[in-house]
């Protein structure tokens, strides 16, 4: 059992989760691995330069690690989804 079948194991019907993060390859690998769960979770949002993009003011929860990366000028990349 990976994590996202925890997840799905865990989470309630139409819950979300979202996941943002600095690297590039990691936000690929992170949905890739959602693609193999399409039965269980939709993808509903993903960005690939969160800060400067529509979504912004979106953006709710601003974490320490994310306000150092964008005072370091890197993008920050955002997936979304919605278990099904």
């Amino acid at each position: 059992m990976d994590v996202i079948d925890t997840l799905a194991k865990k989470l309630k019907t139409d819950a979300t989760i979202e996941l943002k993060t600095d690297e590039y390859e990691y936000f690929l690998w992170t949905r890739i691995l959602f693609a193999h769960k399409k039965a269980t979770f939709q993808e509903t949002k993903h960005c690939l330069d969160l800060h400067n993009s529509d979504i912004k003011e979106e953006n709710y929860i601003t974490t320490v690690f994310e306000k150092r990366w964008v005072s370091e000028g890197k993008k920050v990349f955002l997936l979304q989804y919605r278990k099904k």
